[in-house]
């Protein structure tokens, strides 16, 4: 068969099935932002709603396909913003969900040096009240809601126990008393 095809027939045909031979992948080059109260938010919206896959560097971020369409405008203009990059966005009709997907090895490995592993706010945004004021905001706007009982104002989150502690703590450096009724 080899000396009727050629050694590579295989290749060439299936090059030239689709119109052209496969590309190679390029590296999306992105920018590395400073830490800021928008990285800080970023991060908190990764915390609250997202997740990393660090085999397949991907920064996905899940958020409600009509509550939080002006939300996803936003959330992708920041991403814009911080990192000069394009997310890619997927409507799920039947979850009602809508994905912010954001594939780059530069950005995983960028966002490695945060150790978001651990679901916990990073160090260097704590140092900071402007940048912590970011993270909380992300967090709250991804994982928090807001109703009211015959006495309080109740802030309800979805986050893992570490991280809502870590957020009532930090509230109260903002003057923002918080306690936490139960365990998730």
């Amino acid at each position: 068969v080899k000396e009727i095809k050629g050694p590579n027939w295989g290749q060439v045909i299936g090059g030239k099935i689709g119109g052209s031979k496969h590309k190679s992948i390029t590296k999306i080059k992105i920018s590395y932002p400073e830490v800021s109260e928008d990285l800080g938010e970023f991060i908190g919206i990764v915390l609250g709603d997202g997740s990393i896959d660090y085999k397949n560097y991907t920064v996905q971020i899940c958020l409600h396909r009509e509550f939080d369409s002006e939300y996803v405008k936003y959330v992708t203009n920041l991403v814009r913003s911080l990192f000069n990059v394009e997310a890619k966005v997927y409507n799920n009709s039947k979850q009602n969900m809508t994905r912010i997907r954001i594939n780059s090895k530069l950005l995983i490995k960028y966002l490695e040096n945060f150790k978001l592993k651990k679901k916990q706010i990073p160090k260097v945004f704590i140092e900071n009240k402007r940048f912590l004021s970011g993270v909380l905001r992300g967090l709250f706007d991804t994982d928090g809601s807001i109703h009211m009982s015959s006495r309080w104002c109740v802030l309800d989150f979805t986050s893992n126990s570490r991280l809502l502690k870590d957020f009532k703590n930090h509230m109260e450096k903002f003057g923002i008393p918080c306690f936490v009724t139960s365990n998730h």
